[in-house]
């Protein structure tokens, strides 16, 4: 499920999305996560997956993509809501042993799970139509206030913006060692859960040398185009709002004060 993860990847295109200011991408993508975190009822849910709808609808991206990119974290997803399930207090409705199960776990792990899948999902939609050059400029931008207190705004959007690109990469790494391993006779998808947590330790060194590796290959590539930290820089296209640009921040502060004023009236 490794090779599934498609977070930091960037799919070229020509839809509307594809062609928003990448600042108000980032603050939508923003605007959208708080909205999930105010989210606390089934009508909050459901206006920010219409959101999310009309967003990869906008994008042209297929609905595949984005599920394709959720099974590489079905584990962790599943695990936290039950998790949460079984962890929430309240009145027991359900008993095994220690235990218990109730409305209002079931209740918090069903919105643990929605909220997961709907952050993954409008997180990939940000990567997915945006470069990582433009996602690295508009970051600059925004994070331009920075300054005032002696942190470049540049080193923050390029740190940020090359963790974000690593993800996939470093997927698909582990992908091609967990196959090498399971070439040379190692134990990875059998056993019991103990015998498979000391299997996947055995994945972490040649990864992180891996990591070491294409870090060092990087540097050495900004090195030879003569990259030096703190220095001033230009983008290479002029950056300004257009009317899609305004028309989207609009609707999505619209989305984000009801989702706001909705626990109040439910």
């Amino acid at each position: 499920m490794l090779q599934d993860i498609t977070m930091g990847l960037y799919i070229p295109g020509d839809s509307i999305a594809h062609r928003l200011d990448p600042r108000v991408k980032i603050i939508l993508a923003v605007c959208y996560v708080i909205a999930l975190i105010c989210a606390s009822d089934i009508l909050s849910y459901g206006l920010a997956a219409l959101t999310l709808a009309g967003a990869v609808t906008a994008a042209k991206i297929k609905p595949s993509m984005l599920l394709r990119g959720m099974r590489g974290f079905i584990v962790m997803i599943a695990f936290t809501a039950v998790l949460c399930a079984f962890m929430t207090p309240g009145a027991s409705w359900v008993q095994w042993g220690w235990l218990s199960l109730s409305k209002e776990g079931i209740y918090k792990g069903a919105q643990v799970l929605l909220s997961f899948i709907l952050f993954i999902a409008g997180t990939s939609w940000l990567t997915f139509t945006t470069s990582p050059l433009q996602l690295m400029e508009g970051m600059s931008k925004l994070l331009y206030p920075l300054r005032y207190i002696k942190v470049s705004p540049q080193e923050v959007a390029l740190i940020m913006s090359i963790s974000m690109r690593f993800v996939p990469i470093m997927a698909e790494e582990s992908y091609r060692i967990l196959n090498a391993q399971k070439a040379r006779g190692a134990y990875i998808d059998s056993g019991n859960i103990t015998q498979r947590v000391q299997a996947m330790v055995s994945l972490l060194a040649p990864l992180f040398i891996r990591a070491w590796q294409r870090s060092e290959t990087l540097s050495t590539a900004m090195l030879c185009r003569c990259y030096q930290s703190g220095a001033e820089r230009t983008g290479l296209r002029k950056m300004f709002m257009k009317r899609a640009d305004y028309t989207a921040l609009a609707l999505m502060s619209a989305v984000l004060l009801i989702i706001i004023a909705l626990p109040d009236y439910y």
